[in-house]
């Protein structure tokens, strides 16, 4: 029986298809990788393509790794980035110092496109983080709340007798000072003296 056939609350995911849309986003940045390596068309091109693809890969594999991790474990999301990152480092290094670049690349070129694509996707990830955190932020305000309500019950009505006591003072305690359920009265304080 799985947890949402026991009726156990499910844990939203970043949003509706967010996972769908970065494996989409990872499928054409693997394909213009794909295009730049094995196309024949010019290096600028080629690295345009290189450069923004291998941008968007890395993007689209955080958001991917970010919000199915979210949605199956919420707190294993932060060391499931950092070891992502430490994969993205390693492989990243590996193509840089293994293979090498390729003779083809015009460093301008897979520069400006890398920048452009990383641009683009930090304002994304602006968008998505304020997305979630407003669904967060609203959530707990209402668990807080509804936890609030259940904790604190409504303080009782006072009784009748207790409401006619300190309503009417006796006689001689003129100036007395009422506290609620004492059944005698105090004098002022020495502050309350000086008060006009």
């Amino acid at each position: 029986m799985t947890a949402r056939e026991r009726g156990a609350p499910r844990t939203e995911s970043y949003g509706r298809g967010v996972r769908a849309g970065s494996l989409l986003v990872a499928a054409a940045a693997a394909a213009a990788v794909a295009v730049a390596f094995g196309a024949h068309v010019p290096d600028t091109a080629r690295s345009l393509l290189f450069g923004a693809g291998l941008v968007a890969l890395s993007s689209a594999a955080s958001v991917l790794v970010a919000a199915q991790m979210f949605r199956v474990a919420p707190a294993a999301t932060a060391p499931a980035l950092a070891a992502l990152y430490l994969l993205k480092v390693l492989a990243l290094g590996w193509l840089l110092l293994v293979p090498g670049p390729p003779g083809w690349l015009v460093p301008g070129a897979f520069l400006g496109s890398a920048l452009a694509v990383h641009v683009v996707a930090t304002v994304c990830f602006v968008v998505l983080v304020r997305r979630v955190s407003g669904h967060a932020a609203r959530d707990l305000a209402l668990q807080r709340a509804a936890e609030h309500d259940d904790a604190a019950p409504p303080p009782p009505a006072p009784r009748v007798a207790d409401a006619a006591h300190l309503a009417a003072p006796a006689a001689g305690t003129a100036g007395a000072v009422a506290c609620p359920g004492d059944t005698d009265r105090h004098p002022p304080s020495t502050r309350e003296m000086r008060t006009p």
